[in-house]
């Protein structure tokens, strides 16, 4: 907490470079998820709801996927119906760069790239408003 988040780039499904400089100047969540990881798939609902108001209340979402294939992070964002930009970290560079051991793990990250809160698990929608809070989001 209080640190520099790392930076990283990655590249989304459809082969966009994505990383933190992307985000900068708001608050973002950016969540590790993978497409087998039940506690994930439990708290995506409430991350798509997140996103859904993402652009009204001034912060950004970013989904991470880890520890999984292209084929089943592509066919779980149709079931899942993401609302959010997703990346492959299908290597785990960045999950280890975070020093998180699996997913589900979501950090909120204030506009100048500073972690000001972070849940290793899944989420709920306490914490979610507290984390966005302390990065500065409007809500």
């Amino acid at each position: 907490m209080g640190a520099a988040a790392i930076n990283f780039e990655l590249k989304s499904l459809d082969g966009k470079a994505i990383s933190l400089e992307t985000f900068r100047g708001k608050p973002l969540v950016m969540n590790f998820f993978a497409s087998w990881c039940d506690p994930c798939r439990e708290e995506m609902p409430l991350l798509n709801q997140l996103a859904s108001k993402a652009n009204k209340e001034g912060y950004a979402i970013l989904g991470i996927a880890v520890e999984d294939t292209r084929a089943a992070v592509t066919q779980y964002i149709d079931e899942a119906k993401i609302g959010f930009p997703v990346a492959l970290d299908l290597n785990s560079t960045v999950k280890r760069a975070y020093r998180i051991f699996g997913p589900p793990a979501t950090f909120f990250i204030d506009g100048k790239g500073i972690i000001r809160d972070m849940v290793i698990g899944p989420v709920t929608a306490e914490r979610a408003r507290e984390g966005l809070r302390k990065a500065g989001a409007s809500r």
